[in-house]
């Protein structure tokens, strides 16, 4: 398997991690050095044109992408079954047995919104939360999931207004980041779509250190009331 699927590998028991070949912590010494201090400069990430930055957020434009999808309950169980579909820790769960690399981030959201949710509303909502690897752009036709709760996803191009932070989050911690996302984006009247649409990506392996993790809120903005 590429590197790219082993780096990310914590996630996944260690009775499965203990099964990939050869052993995931003998090669890439240097580059799994990096990701403890927060790089990820091995894996690809959403290609987008910025549109305007601001201090503390910027306004970006997506190109269209497809993603795994699945529920989402549970961090560690909503990552390992998309971890199977792409071939971490055991053989690729896919139609194709097809090894898929890992890329970044690894996305959550809520199917339910609720721009005045709080912490402990959204937390309550987990039932309705989701995760998602977006995949490889090479792999324009990837193949199916065999686990009959996850699904291929294809992600629309689409205009978000984010905003980076570092620290170790779960997505009901990112609630709060979102909530004073969303107030700093009506002061400064930027037109988000309503009720809000938004996601948290994350884009470090579980052992980077909190403070050099790169952590975004993604916040979908209505790009024909846009104003640069």
């Amino acid at each position: 398997k590429t590197f790219s699927t082993r780096i990310y590998s914590s996630y996944i028991p260690i009775h499965l991690r203990l099964k990939q070949t050869p052993p995931f912590y003998i090669n890439h010494t240097q580059s799994i050095m990096g990701s403890v201090f927060g790089s990820v400069s091995d894996y690809e990430a959403p290609k987008y044109d910025l549109v305007s930055k601001r201090e503390k957020y910027e306004i970006r434009a997506y190109a269209p992408n497809v993603a795994i999808d699945g529920p989402a309950n549970n961090d560690s169980n909503a990552f390992g079954a998309l971890a199977k579909y792409i071939g971490v820790g055991s053989a690729p769960n896919n139609d194709r047995s097809e090894a898929i690399s890992m890329t970044v981030p690894v996305v959550t959201y809520n199917t339910d919104t609720d721009v005045k949710a709080d912490d402990e509303t959204e937390a309550k909502q987990g039932g309705t939360s989701r995760m998602q690897f977006i995949l490889p752009s090479s792999l324009q036709n990837p193949p199916n999931p065999l686990d009959k709760d996850l699904a291929i996803v294809h992600r629309e191009s689409n205009t978000f207004a984010v905003t980076t932070f570092s620290g170790a989050f779960n997505h009901q911690q990112a609630v709060a980041k979102k909530n004073e996302f969303v107030e700093i984006l009506a002061k400064d009247n930027v037109p988000v779509i309503q009720p809000i649409e938004w996601e948290f990506w994350r884009f470090n392996p579980p052992w980077a250190l909190p403070w050099l993790r790169t952590n975004e809120i993604v916040v979908k903005v209505d790009k024909s009331r846009l104003e640069n």
